[in-house]
């Protein structure tokens, strides 16, 4: 069994037990404010830096390109780690929240990555996978891409098309769980979800294809953040344990209580083991 934990705060514990869906949220709003942008970025500057007159085109075009195949991922967070004093600090309402932990395999998703597609079912546009921090990983990563742009200087544009869409297609992947090495303790794992959303224009509006939900907002302190439910009513079992943290409020009893009313059968609890107050 491969437990991975979600921090949180009472509120959206409770929430997530009791309507059994976890929220997939836009990752432009979350704690590391260059997130995606990370990989794509050193990207941009491995290219620049081997920009000349020749193979400028080709860069151009490959940037074109990637401008127009750049969805955006919806995420959910987990760690591998479910009693880490940073992460009750940062994403359980300073130590008062509680982490959930997950039974990985019972998830069944199959992709590492999601794969953009307007087919029917969601399956296809779901990823589960851990996040890269290290360097030398992601550095190979941005050597093949630039290798792979470069190779094709003098290409026409048509000649080239095949070679730059799987460029892009990788960089989008690897965008999506390579982040900054400051973050390394946090031992992230993601559930990644690339629903198209494409305009309307008859109507003036979105529409979705491949969403595991209807498109949902929320307001979290200045911000307005569009997310998607995940709904696991099906398999609770996904749920193996509760770990509540070293300054939640909760007692035993409450605890057992909620938890044996919520349909989740017998999952075990325990508190926290930081001495944080």
């Amino acid at each position: 069994m491969s437990t991975i934990y979600h921090y949180c705060d009472i509120n959206a514990f409770f929430n997530i037990l009791t309507h059994k869906k976890l929220w997939v949220s836009s990752s432009n709003n979350m704690n590391d404010y260059k997130e995606i942008d990370w990989f794509i970025e050193k990207v941009f500057v491995g290219l620049r830096n081997i920009l000349n007159e020749e193979n400028q085109e080709t860069i151009n075009n490959f940037w074109e390109l990637a401008q127009l195949n750049r969805p955006m991922p919806y995420i959910t967070c987990f760690s591998k780690d479910g009693d880490s004093l940073s992460q009750w600090r940062a994403y359980a309402d300073n130590g008062t929240g509680v982490c959930i932990g997950f039974d990985r395999e019972k998830f069944n998703i199959k992709n590492p990555f999601p794969h953009l597609t307007a087919n029917h079912g969601y399956s296809d546009n779901l990823g589960l996978n851990d996040v890269v921090y290290d360097m030398s990983q992601q550095k190979n990563a941005i050597d093949h891409i630039i290798q792979v742009v470069n190779s094709t200087t003098g290409m026409s544009k048509e000649q080239s098309a095949s070679q730059h869409l799987e460029a892009v297609m990788f960089l989008n992947r690897m965008s999506y769980i390579s982040k900054n090495p400051s973050f390394a303790e946090e031992k992230e794992v993601r559930i990644i979800h690339t629903p198209l959303i494409t305009g309307d224009h008859k109507n003036n509006g979105s529409k979705f294809y491949g969403n595991v939900s209807d498109v949902k907002y929320r307001v979290s302190g200045a911000k307005l953040v569009s997310y998607f439910e995940f709904d696991f009513s099906e398999h609770v079992e996904l749920i193996n344990e509760i770990v509540l943290g070293p300054k939640c409020e909760i007692s035993n009893f409450d605890i057992d209580m909620f938890i044996s009313t919520s349909g989740l059968g017998k999952v075990p609890f325990r508190f926290s083991a930081a001495s944080y107050r």
